[in-house]
């Protein structure tokens, strides 16, 4: 069990980060006992011989015999484990006390000791730890630092820092039983037919993209030439379009459903046709309307739903005052039949009080929380989370778009260099556990674009990888229910584990892990990992022998810092 410390103004973010790390924890009571103190002040006189992390960028009382120093502005990176990861708050970095180790570096210089007195061990930390999970939560990561799962890092490094102590651990991953993450494909329908565009601006751009941009991107060997002719022969025949004598060759929702085999994904449906919305501060504002109408896709909605998809809002003012939210969010509802829970913001229009509006207007998520320009972790995190002051609204960070890749005035990248980044993702994803949430745009599978092959490979690859796929409302109430867990870790040996857990059962399943460090010397220690499915049980006993353990080597807080190449296979 991990006593908790924070200052009042703490609390509500230090309650987010122990739900992403689902671990046995409380806010400390004098009295109980506890594993170890985590607290970003000097701790309370009465914590006995208690292990101690303590996470501040002030100076400590404890800090008499350091030497403190506080390095320039941010950011900082910080190297601990086998991750480097960014600080954008201050730091304080140390000079060695005797009989103390280096844990944690920045720059060269140490930015986290540990000392042993009275046979237990004291960490020091020279950040502020939920200062910046606030940041991230909050404001997000610039797009220098999108690849960085940085919150993500911070559950890393104070789970390793724990096990470092010799201290086991039991927590739930935020990924179901069986498998390695969860992926959730989405689609944003900006638009739905080509013959709703007359000649405006959109069918300007996709006549110049089609016929001259493809002979550029076939020149640069991003396109093939059979890809080429397919582009120029769309644009040829849209005349017939227009005539009805051809498909409209950018109505693809049933193509998706091909594509997807079965798997759900969720759409996000524009509610009025013709506006722009308010207070867009992107160019060409008036370019954010949408040319159709809900009536007009009807059809196209049911048929989603009927094999097992999820429409949702993709909201115009609705991110700006919870009047537009909820007359937006009752047009698609009354258009479409169904309630509307979810939400994802046109253009990714979005402020910091957005999650306060949609929350109060009703709605149980929002997936706004991306990168136009690139690809990344904005919210230094793949698992759902609950933005700070909300009631039910959650948050499913979305880490992978289309356009950020493919598009010029984003990143631009040839499907070869697209399908590193990509994979980059996914093995970060599969390393810290959570949701690979996926942006397609329904446009995207036809001429000009023609980025199916691309989306094809994706979804073979997250199959490939066992991951388990959900649309967005299953996987966020996935972590709703996770949420309600809590765990009470009652015993703990190197043979067997009892755990307390309340709450509701559901599916699929989780996971109890369990980690048990081994001692030993060097860089890397060795924690022994086991996994095991949890179907309800109010009380669980694991008996260690009788499950197979995963040895993982880590490495330890201070040891050199190693490329990801260099690691050691676990």
């Amino acid at each position: 069990m991990i006593g908790v410390i924070v200052k009042k103004t703490e609390r509500l973010v230090a309650a987010e980060f122990f739900e992403l790390f689902k671990t046995p924890w409380e806010f400390y009571q004098e009295g109980s006992s506890y594993d170890v103190i985590v607290t970003t002040g000097a701790p309370p006189s009465g914590v006995g011989d208690t292990a101690q992390i303590v996470y501040s960028s002030d100076t400590l009382p404890g800090d008499r015999s350091l030497r403190v120093f506080h390095p320039g502005s941010s950011p900082h990176w910080l190297d601990a484990t086998d991750y480097s990861m960014p600080l954008y708050g201050r730091l304080t970095v140390f000079e060695a006390r005797p009989h103390s180790t280096a844990l944690v570096y920045s720059a060269g210089q140490k930015a986290g000791l540990c000392t042993r007195e009275s046979g237990r061990g004291i960490v020091r930390i020279g950040y502020d730890l939920f200062g910046e999970v606030e940041r991230l939560l909050v404001h997000g990561q610039p797009p220098e630092q999108a690849g960085r799962p940085a919150l993500e890092q911070h559950i890393h490094l104070l789970r390793s820092l724990i096990l470092s102590l010799g201290i086991p651990l039991v927590e739930v991953p935020p990924t179901p039983h069986g498998y390695t993450m969860t992926a959730c494909l989405t689609h944003d329908v900006d638009f739905v037919g080509i013959k709703d565009h007359g000649f405006n601006h959109t069918i300007q751009g996709f006549l110049h993209r089609a016929l001259f941009g493809s002979v550029r991107r076939l020149m640069r060997r991003e396109l093939t030439l059979r890809q080429t002719m397919t582009n120029w022969a769309a644009a040829l025949s849209l005349p017939l379009v227009h005539l009805g004598l051809r498909r409209d060759f950018w109505r693809e929702f049933d193509r998706y459903g091909e594509l997807e085999r079965g798997h759900p994904s969720t759409y996000y449906f524009i509610p009025y046709k013709n506006r722009p919305g308010r207070n867009v501060s992107l160019p060409h504002p008036e370019r954010r309307a949408a040319a159709y109408d809900l009536g007009a896709v009807q059809a196209d909605i049911q048929a989603i739903r009927r094999r097992g998809g999820e429409a949702a809002l993709h909201g115009i003012d609705a991110w700006l005052d919870p009047s537009s939210a909820r007359d937006e969010r009752q047009r698609l509802a009354s258009e479409t039949g169904a309630a509307c829970t979810g939400h994802r913001s046109h253009w990714l229009c979005f402020n910091t009080q957005s999650p306060l509006v949609l929350d109060e207007a009703g709605f149980d998520y929002d997936s706004t929380c991306g990168y136009n320009e690139t690809v990344g972790f904005k919210a230094g995190t793949c698992q759902v989370f609950r933005p700070l002051g909300v009631r039910r609204l959650l948050e499913l960070p979305m880490q992978l778009q289309d356009v950020a890749l493919f598009y010029p005035t984003s990143l631009g990248l040839s499907p070869a260099a697209a399908w590193r980044e990509m994979t980059k993702i996914l093995d970060t994803i599969a390393d810290f556990g959570g949701v690979a949430a996926i942006l397609w745009h329904t446009r995207s599978l036809s001429p000009e674009r023609l980025w199916d092959e691309p989306y094809i490979k994706l979804i073979d690859e997250l199959e490939r990888r066992g991951a388990w796929f959900g649309a967005a409302a299953s996987v966020t109430e996935w972590f709703r229910a996770r949420r309600q867990l809590k765990l009470t870790r009652d015993a703990i040996s190197t043979e067997r584990v009892r755990v307390h857990i309340e709450g509701p059962s559901f599916q699929p399943g989780c996971t109890l892990r369990v980690h048990i460090p081994i001692p030993s010397h060097g860089a890397w220690g060795v924690v022994r990992q086991y996994d095991v499915p949890w179907s309800g049980e109010a009380e669980v006993q694991i008996d260690l022998m009788a499950h197979t353990a995963r040895e993982k080597k880590i490495r330890l807080p201070g040891a050199p810092s190693l490329s990801r190449e260099e690691a050691p296979i676990s």
